[in-house]
């Protein structure tokens, strides 16, 4: 049975005006991922609608969660929470509130603590709280916005909520950078077709791009990653339960999983 995969690339939310999100979709059978489409989507609405009327598995490359402990100090119960009171800021009340509280990190994360969550620091990935090149603060507010409204239409997002049914859509964070990583390139490729054959290889997951070729930009070939790592989570079966930790992810990215969420995909071991 062919099951809808889709991958996200959610860079340019912080700023709409100057670029445009980038969404790879395709279907996969067994092992096998066909993409048959790369997309710019202009607006964020846009990409609301497509998530709640083509159920499937969404791969999103953005900040799901928070670190744990900044959740004491700013009073708030869980991620959800979270999520539903960041939508409601303006940009600037976030910005402000984050600078009350001293909640920035520049640096790239290497130890979970107040400003990088578990995953962060595992996959050597960026702040959530991250001021400048990007501007991870504003992602952070433009995804809670994006998980907000669509878990108001009834899409879920893992791990928060229950497990979807048929034809309900499922969200994921996903980090295209680590797989990246995890495939050998230093840096994005925007030329695709030298990486599937170490897609194939490395992760046992065959990928078509039906005729997609070469990317026209860096972003939109994470897109095509970010696709990639939530294909490979489906064909794993990491996401088949959602109450059981997937075997990636470590013991202790399971037990904050209520806080900062869950980054799936192939990781290196």
């Amino acid at each position: 049975m062919a099951v809808l995969i889709a991958g996200v690339d959610f860079s340019a939310a912080t700023d709409l005006r100057r670029g445009q999100l980038w969404c790879a979709w395709g279907w996969l059978v067994g092992r096998r991922l066909r993409l048959m489409g790369l997309e710019r989507v202009w607006q964020r609405e846009t990409l609301v609608v497509r998530i709640r009327d083509q159920p499937g598995h969404w791969g999103i490359d953005a900040p799901m969660g928070l670190p744990v402990g900044v959740y004491p100090l700013l009073g708030w119960r869980d991620a959800p929470e979270a999520i539903s009171r960041v939508a409601a800021m303006t940009r600037t009340d976030f910005r402000g509130l984050l600078a009350r509280y001293g909640l920035r990190e520049e640096r790239r994360c290497r130890a979970p603590g107040l400003t990088c969550r578990y995953a962060d620091a595992y996959l050597q990935g960026l702040s959530p709280f991250k001021r400048t090149n990007p501007d991870m603060q504003m992602l952070v507010h433009a995804s809670f916005s994006l998980l907000d409204r669509l878990r108001g239409l009834g899409v879920r997002v893992y791990p928060y909520d229950p497990q979807p049914t048929d034809g309900v859509s499922a969200v994921y964070e996903v980090y295209p950078s680590a797989v990246w990583r995890l495939l050998g390139f230093r840096r994005r490729q925007v030329d695709l077709q030298p990486a599937l054959a170490r897609i194939a290889w490395a992760l046992r997951l065959q990928v078509e791009l039906a005729g997609l070729g070469e990317s026209p930009t860096q972003d939109a070939a994470d897109a095509v990653l970010a696709a990639v790592a939530v294909g490979w989570a489906v064909a794993q079966a990491e996401v088949a339960e959602w109450h059981r930790k997937p075997a990636s992810l470590t013991e202790e990215e399971w037990a904050v999983r209520a806080w900062e969420g869950a980054v799936i995909g192939p990781r290196m071991t």
